[in-house]
């Protein structure tokens, strides 16, 4: 196409058209020395301003701990979890997690976790969205939520979904309508 075609086409002149033409051919501009630094932090997950909170919940080093949170980036690291609308990323921990189940768990917006109770302690640090649990209390990034074994709640994911760690040590029982119970265990 020519200049002059191409000014036709677009209603324009034909030294808007050399200039738009100009424009596009032109070299290309070096972006700022921290433009790569600077767009890696705007898209990362929020959760990635707790690594160090993340890092002491699951007992490992910060380098290790910033590893699997790039990893759980991924949507293929994420299996479907017990509920619908669940899903966990499981998660290596050191020696003061010994024996506990540790993982990061995503709520859909919206998703209702069902009234359970705790076979054994508990330790949740949100880590992006938020939750509001059975007392109305809204936990948001940073929050620490901990239960004690056979302590029984349920909460709600907020508009955002939420994700968190959490170290659970023995599982849950969700009771059943018919009056059992199903236990969850890592």
């Amino acid at each position: 196409m020519s200049t002059r075609e191409l000014a036709e086409a677009a209603g324009i002149s034909e030294a808007e058209a050399e200039e738009l033409i100009a424009a596009a051919i032109a070299a290309p501009v070096a972006p700022p020395p921290n433009w790569r630094a600077r767009l890696l932090a705007a898209v990362a997950p929020a959760w990635g301003a707790f690594v160090s909170a993340f890092a002491a919940q699951i007992d490992l080093p910060v380098e290790k701990a910033r590893e699997l949170l790039d990893r759980a980036e991924r949507a293929a690291a994420w299996v479907a979890g017990p509920l619908p609308g669940v899903s966990v990323f499981h998660l290596p921990s050191g020696p003061a997690c010994s024996g506990a189940d540790v993982g990061l768990v995503r709520l859909g917006a919206g998703v209702v976790f069902p009234p359970h109770r705790h076979l054994g302690p508990e330790r949740v640090l949100v880590l992006d969205g938020s939750y509001i649990d059975d007392r109305g209390r809204e936990f948001r990034p940073g929050d620490r939520d901990e239960r004690d074994e056979g302590e029984p709640h349920h909460f709600v994911a907020g508009a955002n979904g939420v994700v968190f760690v959490v170290v659970l040590r023995e599982g849950i029982a969700i009771p059943t309508p018919d009056g059992g119970e199903i236990v969850v265990r890592g």
